[in-house]
């Protein structure tokens, strides 16, 4: 039993903004919150869980400690999504001068668009088909990969944006 269990069960309760925190690093933080709303006096995540499948009404608690420390919990998934964020940007600036990313791309391509070529040129026998959908959506998996590197993702410059102050 671990922090993120009690946050799984949090969210199917209808606390996300509480499970979503209790399964981020600041689980332990959070955990004491919802362990004091429970009346647990030694907040692990077995004894928080043990109380909050014995008590009928955790739904509702769990609702309360959500919407009381509503302002607090919004503030660390801000702060976890920035240092995401600042992870990824500082990966791209210790490698930015080195050749390694740019061939690793380059391979990639590469290897996508020979995968493609070659589904024009052959036939793929009946026996074969799972493996080469499944090393194909591998290849451009990690081709997808090496773009976000690059350009990043919708996700990081939306951050970026709310961090800003935008929309």
């Amino acid at each position: 039993m671990n922090w993120m269990d009690i946050g799984k069960q949090a969210i199917q309760m209808g606390a996300p903004i509480l499970g979503g925190a209790l399964g981020g690093p600041a689980g332990a933080a959070v955990g004491a919150w919802v362990a004091g709303q429970f009346g647990v006096t030694d907040p692990t995540p077995t004894n928080i869980m043990a109380a909050i499948k014995a008590d009928p009404e955790a739904a509702l608690k769990l609702r309360e400690v959500e919407l009381r420390h509503q302002e607090r919990l919004t503030e660390m998934e801000v702060d976890r999504f920035r240092i995401e964020t600042a992870d990824v940007q500082d990966a791209r600036k210790a490698h930015q001068h080195h050749w390694m990313p740019s061939v690793i791309t380059m391979v990639m391509c590469a290897m996508f668009g020979c995968i493609v070529g070659a589904l024009f040129i052959w036939a793929i026998p009946g026996e074969n088909k799972d493996i080469v959908v499944y090393m194909a959506g591998q290849v451009s998996g990690l081709l997808a990969s090496c773009v976000v590197y690059w350009v990043g993702s919708t996700r990081a410059s939306a951050n970026k944006d709310m961090m800003r102050g935008g929309k």
